[in-house]
């Protein structure tokens, strides 16, 4: 499955929380380039599925950033929901340090993933 560049679906958010998100993704871009699983990590399903939740978090954020053209909402609200997505993804990320065999490397970034709140 291929997306389409989610910096165009962010572009226009500019709440709070969607600025705080944008900031997590491009965290969890720099992990995927500067600390990618090793080949241990990747064979590990459990591993493999938490880092997954945090990709399928940025693919929701994307969603939701491209209904808003045809369902326009109150900033308001659409700041609420990326609340959720920021809390979530911090979640995950909290979640990858304590469950998962991870590299000094990863856990930074993971940490810098949680302390965005």
């Amino acid at each position: 499955v291929r997306f389409p560049d989610y910096n165009k679906a962010f572009a226009n958010q500019n709440s709070p929380q969607a600025t705080v998100f944008k900031s997590q993704v491009e965290l969890f871009k720099d992990l995927l380039m500067k600390a990618p699983p090793s080949g241990e990590q990747a064979k590990n399903v459990d591993f493999m599925l938490a880092n997954g939740e945090l990709f399928t978090l940025i693919a929701y954020g994307q969603l939701i950033s491209e209904s808003l053209k045809f369902y326009p909402q109150s900033p308001e609200l659409v700041d609420q929901i990326f609340a959720v997505l920021v809390r979530d993804f911090s979640e995950a990320a909290f979640g990858m340090i304590l469950g998962h065999d991870i590299t000094s490397e990863q856990e930074k970034i993971y940490r810098a993933l949680t302390l965005l709140l």
